[in-house]
């Protein structure tokens, strides 16, 4: 019989971390022959294009199609496992939860956590913030990886400086002045991320560059290609990486925590154009950590046969933590809603497109009515000042009044 997987996270729409890692988790278990459902609050597009139609999504509306047992959960976001486990009753014998940050509310462990199959945490970075606020006794590490898609893909020679490109979610203005020197001398640079280009980061269109100026998972998809990467973002960075930085890099999950190094847009434009060629010397040894430490198939491997060691008693889960159900279904509730709503007022902006197109013809005719009666104010203006200004105005000034004195008189 085939084995079902429910996989949770909060959004699959936008290209995040949570929702890439969704998909890629998805498909992962799509080709060990797994039935793979979804569960999220928000499904549209970009994204959604992107879901293998092998994979069922389902959201809140719909919560009633997913089946009532899976073989796993591989959960992200402890709202939506809450809610399913609670108010939805749906069980499973395995439960993974994957907390994706240290900093994210919604990535906090869940309270039941030692009632589950196992919990995986991003970094070492991570687990160390969780010690200081919970009692963790027992945790994997499951860092990122190099998805499926870029397996096949061979690693670039790059020998020169000729394209950048920036990916981030967040550039610090630093980032933002520093591209704009790259491209004034001739080096295009291209930001990737909310507010720029927001696509999804695949392994051709990584290759057309020469240098990625990233952090987390895009690190790794440009160290295993042998593109030279730069560690840099809004929390400062760790620059280039290298066989002696790399490893505490990777511990803080290559997020430019570990050494939070700031420079300004002038010290990082020269920076970078004095160490690229030396740090072409560390590409073999970045991908040969990369190899060794986040693949895929292999972490994976690791990660199920430490879940695999302990199934979820029920019972006892429902008996100890029965009364989240009191709390979880109106916030996801609320949360779903909410997102829909937007999404409704998003595809209304869309189709008043043709409207708002010709108020924007309207604006740009009132704006250039206005120019030109500001012309033709100010050529007047010109004009009286220079009558006032003139030998005749003085002169004839005490005429003006008598003028006014008889006019008033009248």
């Amino acid at each position: 019989m085939q084995k079902k997987v429910l996989i949770t996270n909060f959004a699959i729409r936008d290209y995040t971390g949570s929702e890439i890692d969704s998909l890629d988790i998805a498909n992962y278990f799509l080709k060990q022959d797994y039935k793979v459902d979804i569960f999220t609050l928000n499904f549209n597009e970009p994204l959604k294009s992107k879901v293998n139609k092998e994979i069922f999504v389902y959201t809140y509306d719909d919560v009633e199609k997913l089946s009532t047992h899976y073989d796993l959960i591989w959960a992200h976001h402890f709202p939506l496992l809450d809610y399913l486990l609670f108010n939805k009753k749906i069980t499973a014998t395995y439960i993974n939860f994957v907390s994706l940050s240290s900093y994210d509310p919604l990535e906090f462990p869940p309270l039941y956590y030692e009632e589950l199959s196992n919990l995986c945490l991003l970094s070492e970075e991570a687990k160390k913030v969780y010690e200081e606020k919970i009692e963790l006794k027992d945790t994997t590490i499951f860092p990122n990886y190099i998805p499926n898609e870029f397996l096949d893909v061979a690693p670039k020679e790059v020998k020169e400086l000729n394209k950048i490109c920036i990916i981030s979610n967040h550039v610090p203005e630093e980032l933002e002045k520093c591209a704009e020197i790259f491209n004034n001398e001739g080096i295009k640079t291209d930001i990737y991320g909310m507010r720029h280009k927001f696509e999804k980061i695949t392994p051709e269109l990584l290759k057309d560059y020469d240098l990625a100026i990233t952090i987390g998972k895009s690190v790794l998809y440009s160290l295993y290609l042998k593109i030279p990467c730069f560690i840099y973002d809004h929390f400062g960075g760790d620059l280039f990486l290298n066989k002696d930085n790399i490893t505490n890099s990777y511990n803080y999950n290559f997020s430019g925590r570990a050494c939070r190094i700031k420079l300004s847009a002038e010290e990082m434009h020269q920076y970078i154009k004095e160490n690229f060629e030396k740090n072409l010397n560390s590409l073999q040894d970045n991908y040969n950590f990369v190899i060794q430490n986040c693949m895929l198939e292999t972490n994976m491997k690791n990660v199920l046969n430490k879940v695999y060691e302990k199934k979820v008693d029920f019972d006892a889960l429902f008996k100890k933590y029965g009364y989240l159900k009191n709390y979880t279904e109106p916030y996801v509730r609320d949360v779903f809603y909410r997102n829909n709503m937007h999404q409704i007022e998003l595809s209304n902006n869309i189709n008043n497109l043709s409207i708002i197109s010709s108020l924007k013809e309207q604006v740009k005719s009132l704006t250039k009515e206005k120019d030109e009666f500001y012309k033709q104010m100010t050529e007047m203006n010109n004009e009286i000042t220079k009558i006032v200004n003139s030998k005749s105005w003085y002169v004839t000034k005490p005429f003006r009044g008598i003028y006014r004195l008889f006019s008033k008189k009248k």
